[in-house]
């Protein structure tokens, strides 16, 4: 019986342990997407505010920038 309940204790322990390494990966995963929204997107020096301005001209003017295919 007390090899059945130490198993038993082995795997509860497991578990929580893969319980707290589960959230840990979601916080880092979590994390990881705000940077990666906020220097694409919304930071001073994101790739948004600094190529926007030029994809807005070349789509407002299509006979300028035309590629031929």
């Amino acid at each position: 019986m007390k090899a059945a309940e130490t198993d038993k204790e082995k795997e509860a322990a497991s578990n929580d342990l893969d319980a707290v390494a589960g959230n840990a990966e979601d916080d880092i995963g979590d994390r990881i997407a705000n940077v990666r929204e906020h220097e694409l997107l919304y930071g001073d020096k994101s790739l948004l505010r600094v190529y926007g301005p030029l994809i807005s001209a070349i789509c407002a003017t299509p006979r300028k920038y035309r590629v031929g295919l």
